[in-house]
């Protein structure tokens, strides 16, 4: 089979997807270098989809991403409540950097494809 394939391209991004955070519940805004160098290539060596379904893999993608900023924006809003005395940016004291720009510029050419 073909990465070309659109299941196999989706279980792919999926299978990326769950070595980063432990499920497919989301999209890791996080993404480890060599994971984002295989998501990346898989999706920018192929041509724009033409349909929704040929879409599927930057939909997950983008859907997903939309799902880990809510959770991770009510995260925040629940320990800034809880704690108003502590610090906002303790928070996310023990996350990695979220969303740097390489990871963001991997979001933005799955959401304009």
């Amino acid at each position: 089979a073909s990465i070309n394939d659109v299941h196999l391209r989706l279980h792919f991004i999926k299978a990326v997807t769950k070595a980063c955070m432990g499920s497919n519940d989301g999209w890791p805004l996080y993404i480890h270098p060599l994971h984002h160098a295989l998501v990346s290539t898989s999706i920018v060596s192929e041509t724009c989809p033409s349909s929704l379904k040929e879409a599927e893999p930057e939909r997950f993608i983008v859907k997903a991403f939309v799902k880990s900023v809510e959770a991770k924006l009510k995260q925040f809003v629940e320990n800034t409540d809880e704690n108003k005395d502590s610090k906002i940016g303790g928070a996310f004291s023990d996350e990695k950097t979220l969303l740097q720009l390489a990871d963001a510029r991997l979001i933005g050419i799955a959401f304009c494809r």
